[in-house]
């Protein structure tokens, strides 16, 4: 699975949970070219240097990395984490939201049982544990929704 199928696959997460976004968009989240994103930043949690504020090279999506991705309206901005693993993507949404979505528990479960060692490190088990710390967020002058921001930590 090439990264570009993983961004489309991750950007119809987005659209699908916070239909949102077509108020200040009507593409939603999407890319503008290649992996340019538009609306959204993803962070890798397991080698920090990429992620897509990293002006000088696209965000590469790695197999085993765990990856936070945030629409970066503060809004709407609620976390969730991917990973890929064996061409598929294993999609977490709506990180630790009070009533729905899953829990960072759920995300630790599984790389503790899916990953190898070398990808659950102490490091990156502390970056997983510290996600909401590898964001971008753009206060916006009219928000977009005040839908679940109650519900979502």
């Amino acid at each position: 699975m090439n990264d570009l199928n993983v961004l489309d696959i991750v950007e119809n997460h987005l659209n699908n949970d916070i239909p949102e976004i077509k108020e200040y968009n009507l593409k939603g989240f999407h890319r503008i070219e290649g992996k340019v994103l538009y609306g959204y930043s993803i962070f890798d949690l397991t080698d920090t240097i990429n992620n897509s504020l990293n002006y000088e090279r696209d965000i590469d999506i790695i197999e085993n990395h765990i990856y936070h991705v945030m629409p970066v309206f503060s809004s709407i901005a609620y976390s969730n984490i991917f990973i890929v693993k064996k061409n598929k993507v294993y999609y977490f949404n709506f990180i630790n939201c009070e009533k729905f979505g899953s829990s960072l528990d759920d995300v630790i479960m599984f790389v503790n049982n899916q990953l190898v060692p070398k990808y659950r490190t102490e490091t990156i088990l502390n970056n997983l544990n510290n996600y909401s710390n590898f964001k971008m967020k753009i206060n916006e002058d009219y928000p977009i929704t005040q839908l679940r921001k109650d519900s979502c930590l």
